[in-house]
């Protein structure tokens, strides 16, 4: 399953959000669209107890990532 941008954040607060999102975010400049996998990896900074899995189901759920239809 791949996945694409849909509406960015408007403001995040704690920073490893902004962390977490500024590698995404970089992610999806360059190529467009990434796998959950792939996009979990390169978050894997991310501080939870699931890491960066976690945290790019966080932007879905927030609608900023959705799956690529093609």
């Amino acid at each position: 399953m791949r996945f694409e941008l849909d509406t960015p954040p408007q403001a995040l607060t704690a920073q490893q959000n902004i962390e977490s999102w500024s590698v995404i975010a970089a992610i999806m400049a360059a190529y467009g669209s990434a796998t959950q996998e792939d996009l979990a990896a390169a978050v894997s900074q991310h501080r939870h107890p699931e890491g960066g899995l976690a945290f790019v189901r966080y932007c879905v759920r927030q609608g900023w990532l959705k799956e690529q239809t093609q």
